[in-house]
């Protein structure tokens, strides 16, 4: 089968992609979105073994992604969808076969819910959890196979099997154990942050 692009006419004012609108599509290689687009709806991209690619025009005004949204987009090379997300669902990016090493979750996130990443492929070494996090919901991260090592915020709720099934894991900073006392090693992050642009 020959795959296709999906685009957007240039300068589109389109601001939602609905439920479930491009679900189930197994011939579409890549699709670019426009800049004018704020919410991409529950399931939207559910089951799409043949999209390798999500782009977006420059100035993206994305701000909230649905549950199950690239759930099970096997061919997915990447989950980066710039800074102005404000809100991921649930499932959002679980079962993907994306060759990613590196994960960061965009800075105006406060919520990491259910199994939003899970079932990684197994290239997934580090994941860069933003300071304003204040709720990391079950099994928010599980059955990534390769993690190593992930940062959470010293104030954040965090619910029980948060990491479950991450076989690979050597260090969690952040977190306080039941005396209150925090991992060490923040201040050594914040520093290389600076160091390194954030």
């Amino acid at each position: 089968y020959d795959f296709f692009s999906v685009s957007f006419e240039s300068g589109s004012q389109l601001t939602t992609i609905g439920d479930g609108a491009f679900s189930n599509s197994r011939l579409i290689g890549s699709i670019t979105l426009p800049a004018s687009l704020t919410s991409i709806g529950h399931s939207c991209f559910l089951g799409c073994p043949t999209l390798t690619s999500v782009s977006f025009e420059s100035g993206s005004q994305l701000a909230t992604i649905g549950d199950y949204a690239f759930y099970e987009c096997k061919s997915l090379n990447g989950v980066e969808f710039g800074n102005n997300i404000e809100r991921i669902g649930g499932n959002a990016f679980s079962r993907l076969g994306c060759k990613s090493s590196h994960l960061r979750i965009p800075p105006l996130v406060t919520t990491l819910p259910r199994c939003m990443v899970a079932h990684f492929s197994k290239c997934l070494f580090s994941i860069e959890i933003p300071e304003g996090i204040s709720r990391v919901e079950f099994c928010a991260l599980t059955s990534l196979g390769s993690l190593r090592n992930v940062a959470f915020p010293t104030d954040c709720s965090i619910s029980v099997n948060v990491l479950h099934i991450c076989p690979q894991l050597r260090q969690v900073l952040g977190v306080k154990d039941e005396d209150g006392v925090g991992s060490e090693g923040l201040n050594v992050i914040n520093a290389l942050k600076h160091r390194f642009d954030n």
